[in-house]
């Protein structure tokens, strides 16, 4: 495992701000109203009964989507969505000029218990998460297990995972382009990997390549969660990760095991 040359230590706090939070919260709220767009469109050409409104507990948290289809930026920029532009803008705004409204009011107590329930010194656990099932292919009977921890648990393995991947990108290799974190604003995507490959191929033009692929079957359901945590607390002592994010990591190993909650059902 590389060794930092200079350890950049990133505070868990700092990823557990109002703004950030929101932004999170504002995500997700995005993809339910685009999840339920989708059904509804596909409903009214079958000619079945409109969905109902939606129950979702960010429902509670943010305003109305007439409200803040009113912020919508003039001009949408490249790569931004305008609707989560919106509904950012929208609470940004309102939190400050209306704070008695109901949204608000539940918003800023919903962003304190979930500060207070990542930063305290208080034992932490995550709720087992609720699995369902997806066919890995039409009409065939082998099923994939997906995983579904409540929003407020989602929302604090989101944030600590970013944190984490900030701490742990000083140890990976330059060479290595998944899973990284943003550096000058820019994270590292399947188009810079294709660049350094088509360089490796120009500096060597006229030889043969070849390239290893290597895979584990089920790789998350096999790997014992010992062999997990010993090999996360190699890495996290060598970048100093803080002690309540190591029992964060921990609570999430114990949340879940392929055994008990998957192949028991």
């Amino acid at each position: 495992m590389p060794q930092p040359t200079s350890p950049i230590n990133f505070m868990l706090e700092q990823y557990f701000t109002d703004e950030l939070i929101i932004n999170q919260i504002c995500k997700q709220r995005i993809k339910l109203a685009e999840a339920r767009h989708e059904r509804q469109y596909a409903a009214r050409f079958a000619g079945s009964i409109p969905e109902s409104t939606a129950d979702h507990p960010y429902y509670e948290l943010l305003p109305p989507r007439r409200t803040w289809s009113a912020f919508r930026p003039r001009h949408r920029r490249a790569r931004t969505n305008p609707d989560l532009a919106a509904l950012k803008r929208a609470v940004i705004v309102m939190r400050t000029q209306h704070p008695e409204l109901p949204w608000v009011v539940a918003l800023n107590r919903y962003i304190h218990d979930i500060r207070t329930r990542v930063l305290s010194s208080q034992p932490f656990a995550f709720s087992s998460p609720s699995i369902n099932w997806e066919r890995k292919k039409p009409g065939q009977p082998e099923f994939r297990a997906l995983c579904r921890f409540n929003p407020d648990d989602n929302l604090i393995l989101c944030l600590v995972a970013r944190y984490l991947c900030d701490q742990f990108d000083q140890l990976f290799s330059t060479s290595s382009y998944a899973f990284r974190a943003a550096r000058d604003g820019q994270t590292p995507t399947h188009h810079l990997a294709f660049e350094a490959l088509y360089n490796v191929r120009n500096q060597h033009a006229g030889r043969d390549l070849y390239v290893a692929e290597g895979d584990i079957k089920g790789f998350f359901d096999t790997v014992d969660h010992g062999v997990a945590q010993a090999a996360f607390n190699r890495a996290a002592d060598l970048v100093d990760v803080e002690d309540r994010a190591r029992q964060i990591f921990r609570a999430s190993l114990d949340s879940y095991s392929f055994p008990q909650n998957v192949l028991q059902e």
